[in-house]
């Protein structure tokens, strides 16, 4: 399944290449079981990101922390909270 086709994605990188404007949105995204709408206007690859811990960290993280966290300290302590629900 192709979520992103090439041409929405060219797109989207030659509006990450244009910083600074305004950009039109180029893709909705939206989670058809849940809340959550996502409006993306440009695309900038994160080569330094490395994800160190399940998704499943990260989300409870998220709960936590009522935004999106990477730093180590949340994330071993969503795995701890979610080591503690799995007993």
């Amino acid at each position: 399944m192709i979520l992103l086709p090439q041409d929405l994605r060219e797109r989207l990188l030659a509006n990450g290449r244009r910083r600074g404007l305004d950009h039109v949105p180029v893709v909705k995204f939206f989670n058809p079981l849940g809340i959550g709408t996502w409006l993306a206007s440009e695309l900038e690859r994160d080569v330094l990101f490395e994800g160190t811990f399940p998704l499943s960290v990260y989300a409870e993280a998220v709960r936590t922390a009522g935004r999106l966290v990477i730093d180590d300290r949340s994330l071993l302590a969503a795995a701890a909270v979610l080591r503690q629900k799995e007993r």
